[in-house]
């Protein structure tokens, strides 16, 4: 069944603009999978973004989410904590210049905390998190 869609969904579209930031530097998902430690171990970054929920500010036209983008490395703390930035940019650029992509565009954008040093349970393994508040738009149609 298909249900109508009037707000972008918020995972789909930051997982977009990320991955097209990082590029093959990272892999972005949605929920921790179980090949974690396989991409790490391939020195590659992780990156995980999960929405936490928001409001409408117009329930056709514009959302707010909050939105977690936890970030893994297996190289060092600073390392992760470039990722965490690489990730900063991107979201706010991608906000500056509206960039547009099919499930819609950023409209504001506030880092509300972090990036937080979390402890990872594995050797050698460091990861951060960074809570922002977005404005999400869906995308603008073209007549």
């Amino acid at each position: 069944m298909t249900y109508p869609r009037m707000l972008p969904d918020t995972d789909s579209l930051v997982i977009g603009i990320l991955a097209a930031a990082l590029g093959a530097d990272a892999r972005v998902v949605p929920e921790v999978e179980a090949t974690l430690t396989d991409i790490l171990s391939e020195g590659k970054g992780y990156v995980v973004v999960e929405s936490r929920g928001g409001s409408d500010r117009h329930p056709q036209f514009a959302g707010l989410s909050t939105v977690d983008v936890s970030c893994w490395t297996s190289d060092s703390r600073r390392g992760c904590a470039d990722l965490a930035e690489a990730c900063r940019v991107a979201l706010y650029m991608a906000h500056r210049s509206q960039t547009v992509r099919p499930e819609g565009h950023l409209s504001t954008y506030r880092k509300l905390s972090g990036p937080q040093r979390i402890p990872s349970g594995v050797d050698a393994v460091w990861r951060t998190l960074t809570t922002y508040e977005l404005g999400t738009r869906p995308p603008v149609e073209v007549p």
